[in-house]
């Protein structure tokens, strides 16, 4: 079914210039334009001459930098048998055509960016905030106005590509573990690609906020264990074990 999946990464304004300058230091040693990390795992575009030790190097680098910034990660993921689950959030009504408040996609962003709100509020460092978004929704440099209602605290989110706005390669890389990490748990065997980074990223503690972690053996790991976790998590929150009515499925 229709799945979608936003990340924010948090961070402060110090956080943030030192992001923007050390990804630069590495665009301008490799010439190449962005990290975009899907790219580089499959080696695809400007990448596609990466040895697997360069891969590694590149992942290694963003894993470090979350792990010493201890960026919090948010994440939010709604499908329909999930949307129907969450509570009715008033939405403006001038939010952005473009996230229609009763899709997926845009009830997702929504829903993402009051959990920022929430989480802003117990972080006064974090403030002021300004939010970025990856263009694609709307053109890079523009801006839409939040006006009244919950999200009214964050004013304004402003889109823009992440080969201008640097920082935002970090929330592509988050999204890329992210989206491997659940990939990597449903499937049968691991590559040795698949292992070298989940050891990478489970030794950095990356900073999910509520988000499901468990420790695994890999040689032990099955699908059934990661559809047992999912259950549980859902349990634990209040929810019924599956969204679904009497089909099987993943859900994240």
């Amino acid at each position: 079914p229709e799945r979608k999946t936003w990340i924010a990464v948090c961070m402060t304004a110090t956080q943030a210039q030192e992001a923007h300058d050390l990804i630069g230091e590495v665009l301008q040693k490799t010439g190449f334009k962005e990290l975009h990390f899907v790219d580089i795992w499959n080696r695809n575009g400007e990448v596609k001459n990466l040895s697997s030790e360069d891969v590694y190097a590149f992942f290694e680098f963003a894993t470090k930098l979350f792990e010493s910034c201890q960026y919090p990660i948010l994440v939010q993921t709604l499908s329909p048998d999930t949307l129907k689950e969450q509570p009715i959030i008033p939405i403006p009504d001038n939010m952005n055509p473009e996230l229609d408040p009763n899709s997926v996609p845009g009830r997702a962003l929504y829903f993402l960016l009051y959990r920022v709100i929430e989480h802003i509020k117990l972080r006064p460092d974090l403030c002021p905030i300004s939010i970025f978004v990856d263009a694609g929704l709307r053109p890079s440099g523009t801006s839409n106005q939040l006006g009244e209602g919950p999200l009214s605290y964050l004013r304004f989110i402003h889109f823009g590509s992440s080969d201008s706005i640097l920082q935002l390669q970090l929330a592509d890389f988050a999204a890329f573990v992210w989206n491997r990490m659940q990939w990597v748990a449903t499937k049968p065997k691991m590559s040795e690609m698949d292992m070298r980074l989940l050891d990478l990223i489970s030794a950095a503690n990356l900073n999910w906020i509520d988000a499901l972690q468990v420790t695994l053996n890999p040689s032990r790991w099955t699908v059934a264990d990661y559809d047992s976790h999912l259950e549980t998590d859902r349990v634990v929150k209040g929810l019924k074990p599956r969204p679904w009515s009497d089909q099987g499925g993943n859900e994240g």
